[in-house]
């Protein structure tokens, strides 16, 4: 909460308090969607949940790539750096390295072989897109 409270107050001494206040109100909201999340979902359903979502951004990146690389890979001045579904490298970036935090936490979970070598699959992908930027 006290980061929240300081990015408030820092629309008193911002250039564009105009766009300060409408990012302070977008923090607000994704902080208040992550707490009904929390109230809603278990810890361990909700990190399924995760696990799924990064799985799908990841593989359908890597299909994007692969049957689609003028949109999938950038161009001018970044060649060849991949982009996935994403609009950004970086954000291709992002999402590998918050799945290469979440699926070593889905396989140490799962209880059968079948599950374990899924999400470790899931791993070695969200590898490749990370080492493909």
């Amino acid at each position: 909460m006290a980061v929240i409270f300081l990015a408030a107050i820092s629309i008193l001494w911002s250039d564009y308090p105009d766009l300060s206040f409408r990012r302070v109100i977008a923090i607000l909201l994704t902080t208040f969607y992550a707490l009904a999340l929390y109230l809603r979902f278990p810890y361990q359903s909700f990190l399924h949940l995760l696990g799924a979502a990064f799985f799908i951004a990841i593989l359908s990146s890597l299909f994007m790539v692969v049957l689609k690389p003028e949109w999938g890979i950038m161009s001018f001045p970044l060649r060849e750096a991949w982009q996935g579904v994403f609009g950004h490298k970086n954000t291709l970036g992002c999402v590998s390295v918050i799945a290469l935090l979440v699926f070593p936490m889905l396989i140490s979970d799962s209880r059968s072989l079948g599950k374990r070598v899924f999400w470790s699959s899931a791993l070695l992908l969200s590898f490749i897109t990370l080492m493909a930027q």
